[in-house]
Order: C-alpha cells, then sequence, then structure tokens
C-alpha cells in the first residue's frame, strides 16, 4: 500500500461477506474468496495472518474495506470518449466552425464510436472547447 490508511473501526468477516454477496451479486464461497483474494493483495487489512475464511472471529480494517468495496468513480463518460476520438481525428485540434461544420463532424464521430450516440451539439462544443484549450499551451 502506497500510505497507510486510518483504521477507524474493524468489521467482522461475516458482515463483509454477506455485504459484498448483495453489493456484488455472488455466492457467499465467491464474496469470501474475493475478500480473501483483497486481504492476500494488500488491498484489505485484516486482523489476523493467514485467509480470512479459514480463521474466525476475523476482523478486516473498516476503511480499507469501504474503499474496495465501492471504490471512488474515475471522470469519465461521453466526455472523455469524445475527446480520445478528437485526439484521433485532429492532433493538431480541432478547426473552426467554418472549416469543419459541426454536424458532419457528429456523424463522423458516432461512425468511429456508435456508443456517443445520441451526441448533442451542445456536448461535443464543451469537448471541442476543453481539447483545443489543452492544445494552445
Amino acid at each position: 500500500m502506497d500510505e497507510p490508511r486510518d483504521i477507524r473501526y474493524w468489521l467482522g468477516f461475516t458482515l463483509a461477506t454477506e455485504r459484498v454477496a448483495r453489493a456484488r451479486g455472488l455466492s457467499r464461497g465467491a464474496a469470501q474468496k474475493a475478500i480473501d483474494d483483497a486481504i492476500a493483495s494488500g488491498e484489505l487489512r485484516s486482523s489476523s495472518p493467514g485467509t480470512s475464511s479459514e480463521i474466525t472471529g476475523t476482523m478486516i480494517a473498516g476503511a480499507d474495506f469501504e474503499q474496495w468495496l465501492n471504490p471512488p468513480r474515475s471522470a469519465g463518460g461521453k466526455q472523455s470518449r469524445i475527446l480520445a476520438r478528437l485526439r484521433q481525428l485532429f492532433p493538431e485540434g480541432v478547426p473552426d466552425r467554418a472549416e469543419r461544420p459541426r454536424m458532419p463532424l457528429i456523424a463522423d464521430l458516432l461512425k468511429l464510436d456508435p456508443s456517443l450516440e445520441p451526441l448533442n451539439p451542445k456536448t461535443l462544443q464543451k469537448a471541442i472547447s476543453s481539447y483545443n484549450a489543452t492544445r494552445k499551451r
């Protein structure tokens, strides 16, 4: 682990297993294995050495567990996918509307990445502005 995390509370292994099974739609055994794997990899800290499912009364560090079960979401969505396609099509920056009309550009982007549909012109313009701003630095 890169930095020590604060242990504010401990979570019982049985409760942790139930929460993982519910949150991820796993069987109890699969949830136990997921927790064991996370302990073995250092993602979760436990109160006992070894694999948790073999040890009665094992406790899991609550802060570790919450971060592992519900990791922070990374920025993404359409904007990141649009930006990737704009970089592909226009390495030097997107030309202005007179040189590259937006409706044909939307059609080209949808051919490259159909998952962008529906692509709102305002969403595209926001991505273009963001992309072009980084190109001028």
